[in-house]
């Protein structure tokens, strides 16, 4: 039993991450909202109006079922019977409350004069609809960003101009914020400013590492904006073309993709 303590150990910490976030108990039926981002269990949350954690409007149609969670939940107990590790949901709540503080001294490494949001101020907008982690993105505060994302700020808030951390964090680049906000729930489909996605803003910038990451996290690339247009309609360069045309990996066959697609224009 004892080769099994440190499996046993990241499996409860894992399985903190899954639990619906309304009741903090292992979720039943999961469904996230699509327009937010956040999950639970159906029952918790199949008569809202609102997002019981950030507040955000809700309408049945953007309440989907989560297969993902149902599968990590699943291979979770599976893993815990294993391991004979049988208690695993009911010590969730309590392992949570109690590891909060040691898991922040360990994998945000902040400074000690480092100044934080409080947490019930975490989602609160200033006059310009940006929140705590809007202005963390702004000015590429890493470190504050991870403190923000793992106390709980919601990824997927947006501004007044309807701009969300994500969008932020492209229009003024950092990869590395980029990839902690995907990694962290942050929707790579929102709609934002003008209906433009983060992908339609990357692409626009040329900023050919955020468009990699958000490729990499199944960015849509036939979505449009206001205006009709589709990421690719505001390519400024060959590098960046080629990237959202996927092209084939022989030179004649990228040839004749990026001809056919240039003599569509």
């Amino acid at each position: 039993m004892n080769s099994w303590i440190n499996t046993a150990n990241a499996l409860q910490d894992f399985a903190s991450i899954l639990v619906c976030e309304k009741c903090g108990s292992k979720p039943e039926s999961p469904v996230r909202l699509i327009n937010c981002g956040h999950f639970f269990c159906h029952n918790c949350i199949k008569s809202a109006i609102k997002c019981v954690k950030c507040n955000v409007p809700v309408q049945p149609k953007e309440i989907k079922s989560d297969h993902l969670i149902s599968n990590l939940v699943h291979n979770s107990d599976i893993i815990a019977d294993i391991i004979h590790k049988r208690d695993l949901w009911s010590n969730v709540t309590d392992a949570l409350n109690t590891s909060m503080d040691n898991t922040t001294s360990s994998v945000i490494h902040t400074p000690k004069k480092q100044s934080y949001v409080r947490t019930k101020n975490l989602n609160k907008p200033n006059f310009k609809g940006e929140t705590p982690l809007h202005v963390a993105c702004v000015k590429k505060n890493t470190e504050l960003v991870k403190h923000l994302l793992l106390v709980g700020a919601n990824p997927n808030t947006k501004d007044n101009a309807g701009w969300t951390p994500l969008q932020e964090v492209v229009n003024y680049g950092c990869t590395e914020i980029c990839e902690i906000l995907l990694n962290c729930g942050a929707l790579p489909n929102i709609s934002g400013y003008k209906n433009r996605r983060p992908l339609h803003e990357a692409v626009k910038l040329n900023r050919i590492e955020e468009t990699k990451l958000l490729l990499r996290y199944n960015a849509d690339r036939d979505q449009c904006d206001q205006y009709g247009k589709k990421p690719i309609d505001y390519c400024r360069s060959d590098e960046m073309r080629h990237l959202l045309m996927d092209l084939p990996k022989s030179p004649s066959e990228k040839t004749i993709c990026y001809t056919r697609h240039s003599g569509s224009k």
